[in-house]
């Protein structure tokens, strides 16, 4: 007789437990105990606040009386403490008689920092590049120029390594210049070098 598969009961597979489910809850349970445990702690160790108001004193009332008993030591004084407090209340006034009038001042002659130091002639160069072919030294010279670097210059140099054709902007004036056209070149993604020259 032939069998029916197609309404056999599956077969009964055995369950398979996990072997780390224990013990992370374990782990869990741990934790969350010593969080109940340290905050009772805490609770339990919580210096207590006073609850009842504090009272403020009354301000004592000052009478005429009381005035002239401190007043009154004042007069006691030995003759060298009265000379003492003399000279101290003195200070203020031999302040007040010191005071100067800046308007009878007579000024001398000075030479100022600027006046006595020698003007500096001095110029700055920023160079901008460093090429072994002079068509790249005017490549970038052109660059420099439409982006308004109008000082921009090439320089043939005889080195020990042979010929280098180095671009520069300058001379320059002074530091400041130099500066800006340092930033400029900066935002170009060019690194400069700047340099004083006689």
């Amino acid at each position: 007789m032939p069998r029916d598969f197609a309404q056999a009961p599956p077969p009964i597979m055995p369950h398979k437990r996990s072997r780390g489910g224990g013990t992370l809850s374990a782990l869990i349970a741990i934790i969350v105990l010593l969080a109940v445990a340290g905050g009772w702690y805490l609770y339990q160790n919580t210096p207590e606040r006073p609850t009842a108001p504090v009272s403020v004193a009354p301000k004592p009332e000052v009478k005429e009386a009381d005035i002239t008993a401190v007043q009154a030591p004042v007069e006691k004084l030995s003759e060298e403490q009265k000379q003492e407090r003399d000279i101290e209340l003195s200070f203020y006034q031999v302040l007040k008689d010191e005071e100067v009038d800046v308007n009878k001042i007579q000024v001398t002659n000075t030479t100022s920092a600027t006046e006595a130091k020698p003007a500096d002639t001095r110029k700055w160069l920023v160079q901008a590049g460093s090429f072994r072919n002079q068509a790249d030294a005017d490549r970038m010279r052109a660059e420099l120029l439409l982006n308004g670097l109008t000082e921009t210059t090439v320089d043939a140099i005889n080195t020990d390594n042979g010929e280098w054709f180095r671009v520069v902007v300058g001379p320059l004036d002074n530091r400041s210049r130099a500066n800006s056209v340092k930033d400029r070149l900066v935002e170009l993604d060019i690194q400069p070098l700047t340099r004083r020259v006689p």
